[in-house]
């Protein structure tokens, strides 16, 4: 089951006509263009977010969350609502609580520092079944990213693909994810670092990460950086050289440079 609120001008709800609990057998649902963080209806078409009722009364993103865990939803995408840090805490405290969603898209919602912390405290617990998650634009800056560093090195968190791009984490931030990496019990295998003010000493990190050999990524994104020509012939040679990794992508901009893409199969 995949529910979708993500952000665009117009709603569309495309409901089953069974007359039974609509939630029941929800199979894909999207809503566009909301900034409320509230739940949906089945029942309701082309409308916005906060004119959607669910069994007749306007519902919070707290009785969303609780049917995550009730109807068995694997999939929630609510880029751009702006659910804010309490928003946040709704959704990890779902997870913590035994709900199956595998993968998560909340980029765009102004969570922060505050609202990382809550997702990566529900990375840690034995409950979480996490394996994608989207984390884009949402002002996370370096100390939230070791929050998400520490809950890759628990364990516990099957987390393979990881989306942190526009996060402002810069050298600080790149080294506790690199540190993740190396630790030995994270199996992230897809990493996105687009448009985090790293520069050569990040990209170092990342190299030294690769070249450990915990390292199990097969795609590295790190455009619109601030990596320069040496330190990405630095990072591309760590892959080479890390023949077990697998097939892996490099993808970074480079400082005098636009659109460079590395690729080694």
């Amino acid at each position: 089951m995949q529910i979708s609120y993500e952000s665009n001008v117009t709603s569309t709800c495309e409901p089953q006509k069974a007359q039974q609990d609509p939630w029941s057998r929800l199979g894909m649902f999207k809503v566009h263009s909301n900034r409320q963080g509230m739940a949906l209806s089945t029942l309701a078409k082309h409308t916005q977010l906060h004119d959607l009722t669910y069994k007749g009364r306007k519902c919070s993103l707290e009785d969303v969350c609780a049917t995550l865990v009730t109807d068995r939803v694997t999939e929630l995408k609510l880029s751009g609502n702006q659910i804010g840090p309490v928003g946040a805490r709704h959704i990890a405290n779902a997870i913590e609580s035994g709900c199956f969603l595998q993968r998560l898209n909340l980029n765009g919602n102004q969570i922060g520092a505050e609202g990382t912390r809550h997702i990566a405290t529900a990375m840690k617990s034995d409950r979480c079944l996490l394996t994608q998650l989207y984390l884009s634009w949402n002002r996370i800056g370096a100390a939230s990213a070791r929050d998400i560093a520490a809950a890759l090195e628990c364990g516990q968190c099957p987390l393979t693909l990881l989306d942190l791009s526009n996060n402002k984490i810069g050298n600080d931030g790149t080294r506790h994810i690199a540190a993740a990496i190396n630790s030995g019990k994270c199996i992230l295998k897809v990493l996105y670092l687009n448009g985090n003010q790293i520069d050569d000493i990040g990209a170092h990190h990342m190299a030294t990460a690769i070249e450990s050999g915990y390292c199990l990524l097969s795609e590295l994104v790190l455009r619109a950086n601030r990596i320069s020509p040496f330190l990405d012939s630095v990072v591309t040679r760590a892959v080479r050289e890390r023949r077990s990794i697998g097939d892996i992508s490099i993808k970074s901009i480079r400082s005098h440079t636009t659109n460079a893409e590395l690729k080694m199969l």
